[in-house]
């Protein structure tokens, strides 16, 4: 017992370290991380990541939307898509292509601040996203996820693959795979049992950061 928990009690101290370090402007992860292959921890990638060490050597590329005939958004939660892409949706309705956005959860937030009226709250951020997407042209379909304990049932995963389904000459559009908070990486672990449960069209995929530092 002594024993486990000696080696318990340094795990928790190099964890520790290792999340300080990758909160800082200058820390390891600056020079060790070569073997992305070799990084098993999603979240620490995501920490990696955040030490801004990318945000100096990266310079954004305009997308070429040539071809492109529909522009399917998935979003975590309202207001992600104008964040991530919203420049891409109004982009892409000036050229005529059609603009949808799924919602993924019902953006409800029980615990900051804490909300006395949650159906109310839903109401409220799905009319604020119907507004916000029709200036971009953009329809709205929700798979209606719960936001606090999303629970994916075979129905949603059907829903979710007939919404990448749809349409000739789509672009998919998805948080980064290392972006935060954990719900925003769930898009692509949806994708993942979707693609095993019913299967997903061979359609291109460009991925948009909301909350990250790159």
């Amino acid at each position: 017992m002594a024993s486990f928990l000696s080696r318990l009690r340094r795990k928790v101290r190099a964890r520790s370290r290792m999340w300080r370090y990758a909160s800082q402007a200058e820390g390891p992860f600056r020079f060790v991380v070569r073997r992305w292959d070799r990084l098993s921890d999603i979240d620490l990638a995501a920490a990696v990541c955040n030490s801004e060490f990318f945000s100096t050597n990266l310079v954004p590329q305009p997308l070429d939307l040539s071809g492109v005939r529909t522009l399917s958004v998935l979003a975590p939660h309202q207001d992600d898509e104008a964040i991530g892409c919203g420049g891409l949706m109004l982009r892409a309705h000036e050229l005529g292509i059609r603009v949808r956005v799924l919602f993924l959860t019902d953006g409800l937030n029980v615990r900051n601040p804490p909300i006395e009226d949650p159906d109310g709250f839903r109401v409220l951020r799905r009319e604020e996203a119907r507004r916000a997407l029709a200036l971009a042209g953009a329809e709205m379909v929700e798979l209606g996820l719960n936001n606090i304990r999303p629970e994916p049932t075979r129905q949603h995963l059907e829903e979710l693959a007939a919404f990448v389904g749809e349409g000739p000459d789509q672009l998919i559009c998805a948080p980064w795979l290392l972006d935060n908070p954990a719900k925003h990486r769930m898009t692509h672990h949806l994708l993942l049992l979707a693609h095993a449960a019913v299967g997903l069209p061979d359609v291109p995929l460009c991925q948009y950061q909301v909350h990250n530092m790159l």
